[in-house]
């Protein structure tokens, strides 16, 4: 059977509407899916301090070997800034970081200005774990920077912080390059 000239006419009435289709759908897709690395919103962030107390940096024995911290009684005040973030690649969640910063001070001081090495007296610790196809786990004493306080109230303390751990891990590879970090706010107890 040979085709006629209707059916003729129907198979490129098809093809015309599947091409028109295609063209479409094509022209509607979002350029920036294919986007390498984008930051998308913080997940979550919390700083806060723990009064008579101390902390000691943990190794966690999983796939990545990462680091924590136990806040345990002692005789300082401790201040913890945590922070989850994460990127995008090709429109899906990639890698998610675990920031930490955490530092001591005497529990009868009521105002600090610490620069530089008195950091490292402070103990002022970054932890780093990022979730990825090829995680990370770093623990850097701070040694860059400044960390100001004062006590506002028994529950409340203004900080600021203005350090540089020179190591980060945007994207897919580490680099001991530049990682400002700037925080000025006031905090509550964590507990």
């Amino acid at each position: 059977m040979f085709p006629t000239n209707n059916s003729m006419n129907n198979h490129t009435y098809v093809i015309s509407i599947l091409s028109l289709s295609i063209f479409l759908i094509a022209s509607c897709t979002n350029p920036n899916t294919n986007k390498i690395s984008s930051t998308i919103p913080i997940k979550e962030k919390t700083f806060c301090f723990y009064d008579s107390s101390d902390f000691k940096i943990i190794k966690i024995e999983n796939d990545i070997k990462q680091h924590d911290y136990v806040i345990t009684k002692g005789n300082y005040t401790v201040f913890v800034y945590k922070k989850i973030d994460e990127t995008v690649a090709y429109g899906e969640p990639d890698v998610r970081y675990y920031e930490t910063i955490i530092f001591k001070i005497d529990k009868k001081v009521e105002t600090f200005d610490m620069k530089n090495d008195n950091l490292i007296s402070a103990d002022c610790i970054y932890i780093l774990a990022a979730i990825a196809k090829w995680p990370i786990a770093k623990v850097i004493k701070v040694k860059n920077g400044s960390i100001k306080g004062e006590k506002l109230s028994t529950n409340k303390w203004n900080i600021q912080i203005n350090i540089d751990t020179y190591y980060n891990y945007r994207g897919y590879t580490p680099s001991e390059s530049s990682n400002p970090i700037e925080i000025s706010q006031a905090i509550s107890s964590c507990l």
